[in-house]
């Protein structure tokens, strides 16, 4: 059986999830992030999540990282902080302060995360730290 297949067949048993902590409107062009490596291209709703590398959220998920918001896959915005991260959810996306975010788990799963960090799966969950409450089911 082909590692698609097998991936389908998985359910997830680890989810990391985070709310909003922020929300901006910004206008087109400006810079989001450290470094300015992300302009908005036009007026656009971008959010604030209080997760970042410190909490082992990968750091490489700045190119090419997604979270999952009111049933919707949204870019990370610029790039991934210490403490923090923003996403940018479009000129109609909605989101108010306190919505869940999927980080990985039904919607985004870790395997995608992996390699769209191009880190292991096993790496991704050694770096959950402490900061991190863990509630068990």
């Amino acid at each position: 059986m082909d590692t698609a297949k097998i991936q389908k067949l998985l359910k997830p048993v680890i989810t990391f999830k985070t709310k909003v902590s922020y929300f901006k409107v910004l206008e087109e062009g400006l810079s989001v992030g450290y470094e300015r490596r992300y302009f908005t291209k036009e007026q656009t709703r971008i959010v604030t999540l209080p997760v970042g590398y410190a909490d082992g959220y990968p750091k490489t998920s700045t190119k090419n990282g997604y979270v999952y918001l009111n049933k919707i896959r949204y870019p990370v915005a610029g790039r991934v902080c210490m403490d923090q991260m923003m996403v940018d959810i479009g000129k109609d996306g909605q989101a108010y302060v306190g919505d869940e975010v999927e980080l990985w788990g039904k919607n985004i799963s870790l395997h995608e995360i992996s390699q769209l960090s191009e880190r292991s799966l096993y790496e991704l969950l050694c770096e959950i730290t402490q900061r991190v409450p863990r509630i068990y089911i």
